[in-house]
């Protein structure tokens, strides 16, 4: 999804405030693909980032690779929690698309 406003921790300031006590980014690929797995990533910030490398991102898919490799070490910097899952291609194949990103997602979660 292509956004046309920068990144910005309000939605993530509104759930903190009311009672979670992390918030989880979570972004795919692949599931366009004709081959190849379906991958997902997700990261934790700390609840009060600072600087101003989030507020320079729109979508991820449009950063350079050198913003993008930017923007990971400032998450490992920050010292986020970070993981990734992945469902086959017969995965996908078996259960559909959707299913597939979920079994992703929940790998993703659980390898945090």
């Amino acid at each position: 999804m292509i956004l046309n406003q920068n990144a910005d921790y309000k939605e993530e300031a509104k759930l903190l405030n009311n009672g979670f006590k992390s918030v989880a980014g979570v972004d795919e690929v692949g599931r366009g693909t004709v081959a190849g797995p379906l991958v997902v990533g997700i990261a934790v910030l700390p609840n009060n980032p600072s600087g101003n490398w989030l507020t320079s991102i729109k979508d991820s898919k449009l950063l350079s690779s050198k913003k993008r490799v930017s923007a990971l070490e400032t998450l490992y910097n920050k010292k986020s929690l970070m993981a990734t899952g992945s469902s086959s291609p017969n995965e996908i194949d078996k259960f559909g698309i959707v299913k597939a990103t979920s079994l992703a997602t929940n790998r993703a979660i659980s390898a945090l």
